[in-house]
């Protein structure tokens, strides 16, 4: 009900309490409050205060009704005997209404007077009423069972302490000061504007012309200027640095080449869909252009492993996405770099996470295809190149984006400094234009970025937000009577204020086209049930046609997702990333293949390429002399090895060399019952495995004849 008495929908992240706050309307739950401390405070449940005998049952205790009184008192900062001073303990508990906070508190009750007094160990407290005899309730503290005594005593009889008088006075305790109220800023007076009923006109912006290329280069050339070398030497350090953090003598070890064919595999799996990550290594579901470059424990190990950033000064940073901050600034860095066309579009992107590691980083959005994810605000070019992202956490949102914002735009809402900061990133400003959704139009955003940047807007926008013109209200655009296409407008200092009905009423602020020249817009007719004519304004045609680069490109990046479904939360994004940096490329391939009049390759045929050379980077040694010869026949398990005859291991006249295989063997001539060593190089006439290293050589040794290999053998032979 309040957000409908101010305007305001939960789409503008306006917290109720500020809302409450502004329209001086008290919490329900301290309003229950007040009323709980108000008949606690009545003389009479003071004095008549009665507690049950018994004992309570088992289990955790209920709570009860006093357990809650006390915890009111508590908020409130009061105590019991407060009870009885009045003005005390109604200016201390009647602070819900903001609005009677910081009135005087009324009056005492005519006639009514409160004493109280020591009788030895009891405690006397008197209701002293002129109009009659008053009570005087005293309770024991130390009697059995803690009973109440009421005793009668007469006004003129009743004995006074000295100290009865300061009983009207108030006293320090700590907690009865309320607690601060949030300071809210005073908004400024509002600039008069004169609307006048009167079109707009500018000059259309220039076309835009993409440079002709020498030639068309490679779609891994795209990619890496998207995704640079340098970004991807600063992942392998980080990696391996948060694997020495993790542990000191860890083996793990990653370098550009495994990293390349890791992300090679992950940009193959997003054309090939399994349902499960080890279908892709299983035996019966096997892809050989996954298992053949890269083992799944190797995998699943790099995939828990990658890291962005130290570990070591993330508690020390404000940045909720402090852990893939550098990756998000190397990418924009490069995105900035690529020309932008006249006509720019601002939107969120939403990155799909339903996880709960990332706390309230996690937003939802209802009309999104991902309701639950992380929220990016984007600024794009009309083919959906996306130039700059800006990721939402709140309060640290804009303090870790690099553009800096004055105190003028600090001013701002929430929306417009969203759309001001990724407007700053624009190369042209003064030959750009903006096209927005209602979440960020308002009047003040258009003549800020009019004034400031001199850039155009245009933007649907709520009817609160644009600065009450005198256009047809919304309920006579939605009576039947008013037929459809039906438009109103007025304009003030070249910004057009336009209500259009389409099936529902659409307005609209601009500062770039107008409201001429008129076209036709082809709408469902439910009488004649058909397609119809209806008059539509020029700035609701370019507003749709200009409108959806963001939505291009979240389409794109859809098409072919990366699967990243990980534990870490910054996972998601970086798979993201890896979409995003593929689609960017393959625009920009297909802006130079239009120059040069050549046919561009599908999105689909794009990615394999680059995950081809990305999977084939890693370079392999030559394979001579490294397969298992045929006629070798592997020992099974818990059986020993051949050993071969004499005649054929001394005979000089074969080819005795050294073959390479692939899973290691027991040496057959240096590996005894207590110590064992194994290799993967066999003989090829003698078919056993044998050292072949730099510290030992078992192969030479194994061939030569007792004889010869005897000390004074080899003694005499080197005399001779």
């Amino acid at each position: 009900m309040l957000r409908r008495i101010k305007g305001v929908t939960l789409r503008e992240r306006e917290r109720s309490t500020d809302i409450r706050r502004e329209l001086e309307v008290s919490d329900i739950n301290e309003k229950v409050k007040e009323i709980r401390m108000r008949e606690e405070g009545h003389p009479a449940n003071v004095a008549m205060e009665s507690i049950v005998p018994g004992r309570r049952p088992r289990g955790r205790a209920k709570k009860r009704c006093r357990d809650k009184v006390e915890e009111d008192m508590g908020h409130f900062g009061m105590r019991p005997e407060k009870a009885l001073k009045r003005e005390t303990w109604r200016r201390k508990t009647r602070a819900a209404d903001p609005a009677r906070r910081d009135q005087q508190p009324p009056p005492a009750w005519p006639g009514y007077k409160r004493r109280f007094h020591k009788a030895g160990n009891v405690l006397q407290t008197s209701l002293v009423f002129t109009s009659g005899p008053s009570c005087s309730y005293s309770r024991r503290p130390h009697a059995q069972n803690n009973e109440r005594h009421v005793t009668r005593i007469r006004p003129e009889e009743m004995p006074l302490d000295d100290d009865a008088g300061e009983d009207d006075e108030d006293e320090t305790v700590s907690g009865d000061t309320p607690p601060p109220t949030k300071k809210v800023k005073k908004a400024k007076d509002q600039p008069s504007r004169v609307w006048k009923k009167e079109d707009i006109g500018h000059t259309p912006l220039p076309e835009y012309n993409h440079p002709v290329p020498d030639f068309l280069l490679k779609p891994y050339e795209f990619f890496l200027q998207m995704l640079t070398m340098e970004i991807l030497e600063d992942i392998v350090y980080q990696t391996n640095l948060y694997a020495r953090q993790k542990d000191v003598s860890t083996a793990f070890s990653l370098d550009i080449q495994d990293l390349m064919v890791f992300l090679g595999i992950i940009l193959y799996m997003g054309v090939v869909h399994i349902p499960s990550l080890d279908d892709y290594w299983a035996v019966n579901t096997r892809i050989p252009q996954v298992t053949d470059y890269m083992s799944a424990k190797r995998f699943k190990q790099l995939r828990s492993t990658i890291h962005f950033n130290n570990n070591d000064y993330a508690k020390a940073s404000t940045d909720r996405f402090y852990k893939i901050r550098p990756l998000f600034t190397g990418i924009t860095k490069q995105f900035l770099r690529v020309k932008e066309t006249p006509h720019q579009s601002v939107d969120e992107v939403m990155v799909a996470y339903k996880g709960t590691m990332a706390g309230n980083l996690r937003q939802y959005i209802a009309n999104k295809p991902d309701k639950f994810g992380y929220k990016l605000f984007c600024h794009a070019s009309i083919d959906g190149f996306i130039h700059d992202v800006q990721m939402y956490q709140g309060q640290t949102t804009f303090s870790s984006h690099p553009v800096d914002l004055n105190e003028e735009e600090e001013e701002q809402l929430l929306s417009n400094r969203i759309v001001i900061v990724l407007a700053k990133t624009i190369k042209d400003p003064a030959n750009s234009a903006i096209y927005a959704d209602n979440y960020f139009t308002s009047i003040q955003l258009v003549e800020f970025l009019k004034d400031k940047l001199q850039c155009r807007y245009v933007g649907t926008a709520r009817p609160n937000r644009i600065g009450n013109p005198p256009l047809m209200s919304r309920k006579e655009m939605e009576k039947t009577t008013t037929p459809r296409g039906k438009h109103d407008y007025v304009s003030c200092n070249g910004v057009l204020a336009m209500c259009w009905k389409d099936n529902k009423p659409v307005t609209i602020l601009s500062f770039d086209a107008g409201v001429l020249p008129l076209s036709k817009a082809k709408r469902w007719d439910k009488e004649s049930k058909k397609k119809v004519d209806i008059p539509c304004p020029a700035v609701i045609k370019e507003n749709n046609g200009k409108m959806g680069g963001i939505d291009k490109s979240d389409m794109l990046t859809h098409l072919y997702k990366s699967p990243m479904k990980a534990r870490p939360y910054y996972l998601r994004l970086f798979g993201y990333i890896l979409d995003l940096c593929t689609t960017n490329a393959w625009i920009l391939y297909k802006r130079d293949s239009k120059a040069l009049s050549e046919k561009p390759m599908p999105l689909k045929n794009f990615r394999l390429e680059i995950s081809v050379f990305a999977r084939g980077y890693k370079t392999r040694p030559a394979r001579c002399l490294r397969d298992t010869p045929e006629s070798f026949v592997r020992p099974k398990k818990g059986q020993k090895s051949h050993r071969p005859a004499d005649n054929l291991r001394y005979d000089y006249s074969k080819f005795h060399c050294p073959v390479f295989v692939k899973q290691r063997m027991t040496c057959k001539y240096c590996s005894t019952h207590k110590e064992m060593h194994r290799s993967r190089w066999v003989c090829k006439v003698c078919q056993v495995a044998l050292c072949h290293s730099e510290t030992r050589n078992c192969f030479e040794e194994f061939h030569i004849p007792p004889a010869s290999n005897s000390p004074s053998t080899s003694t005499s032979s080197n005399n001779e």
